[in-house]
């Protein structure tokens, strides 16, 4: 299944250049204009829920309005009021069971609002919603016409035609060409530190935190090595106690952005120098930093892959791992209504 991860990757700049230059579509547009006028749960699994994590920022940073990235499943057992919410949900192919599950509650439930935003015409869950006019479905053709098993390309693409249509982007400064010429170089004395320790601890926050829950899918799914996650300040809530007591099998990965520069270094810097650390950076902030650490991402798992001979784009999967995709939510678990005491309790008593 799947293909090659290298032939995945440089497919990469044709992506770019299409997602930053294809007309935004009105329907985008119409999906985008009802989802600002609520607080927003963004849902998705795999490598679409990194793309969900980078949806909620974007959503928080152009309307103020809270946004939570969670799986089918935590939405679910979500207990919040549908009529005060909007939901979105991100895929690639739009057949997966979860999701479609997980739509399905939130048809039931009678959302406020409820969008679809898919890498493929033509999915299972296109073919779902045609009974159900009020959910709004934006649907583009993959650029990269079929993802392999790590979804990179319609994660970018998705992320960029999502923050486009917020009007979320800064485009100034040559950013596009800037995207363009990344190519990190990770065979040196401090990445070869860092990547033959078998767990790596990274930390970052804001912008970088997209790209640090897609670290760790894509090396979890392709089984290339474990991955702690966790922002700087969190770290020093006890976590930095695992480097004194597993730090011999452990390194320190730092994504820095402009605005959190000065605590980036600090923090690296007081971490004892016998444990390997190594930075990845952006020279920008907001949505266009998430971006670059999203490719630089890409290139490390392609690093990594190759030093294991592991393939990221084709790993092997075991039979009882199609089993587990397949299962689905419903019917292997019985969801039953979360009672809300408090819903409309002080909008009842105005607002007190």
């Amino acid at each position: 299944m799947g293909k090659p991860f290298d032939k995945e990757l440089a497919q990469i700049q044709s992506t770019m250049t299409w997602a930053f230059s294809a007309p935004i579509h009105s329907r985008l547009e119409s999906l985008v204009d009802h989802l600002i006028r609520y607080p927003l749960l963004v849902v998705g699994s795999g490598g679409s829920l990194s793309s969900s994590h980078f949806a909620a920022l974007v959503h928080e940073k152009m309307t103020g309005k809270i946004a939570h990235a969670i799986t089918p499943l935590e939405f679910v057992f979500s207990a919040v009021n549908p009529a005060e919410h909007a939901v979105l949900f991100l895929t690639a192919g739009g057949g997966n069971k979860d999701i479609i599950d997980a739509l399905t509650k939130a048809i039931q439930s009678n959302y406020s609002f409820i969008g679809i935003v898919c890498a493929q015409t033509n999915s299972k869950i296109s073919k779902i919603i045609e009974s159900y006019p009020h959910v709004q479905l934006f649907e583009y053709p993959n650029p990269a016409v079929k993802d392999g098993f790590l979804a990179v390309n319609s994660l970018l693409s998705t992320c960029i035609l999502i923050a486009r249509a917020y009007k979320a982007l800064d485009l100034r400064n040559n950013f596009l060409e800037s995207l363009l010429r990344i190519d990190p170089v990770f065979d040196t004395d401090t990445w070869n530190s860092v990547l033959q320790r078998q767990t790596i601890v990274a930390l970052g926050a804001g912008w970088a935190w997209p790209a640090l829950v897609d670290l760790e899918s894509k090396f979890s799914e392709a089984g290339l090595g474990s991955i702690l996650l966790t922002d700087f300040r969190n770290f020093a809530h006890g976590r930095h106690n695992w480097f004194d007591k597993k730090g011999d099998e452990s390194s320190l990965l730092v994504l820095e952005t402009p605005s959190l520069t000065l605590l980036c270094r600090k923090t690296a810097g007081l971490l004892p120098a016998k444990y390997p650390k190594a930075i990845l950076s952006s020279h920008v902030d907001g949505p266009q930093a998430c971006l670059h650490f999203y490719i630089q991402i890409f290139h490390l798992v392609n690093e990594v892959g190759k030093r294991q001979n592991i393939d990221p784009g084709k790993p092997s999967v075991a039979e009882f791992g199609r089993k587990l995709y397949h299962l689905g939510i419903s019917p292997a678990i019985s969801i039953q209504p979360v009672e809300n005491k408090w819903a409309g309790k002080y909008r009842a008593s105005g607002d007190q």
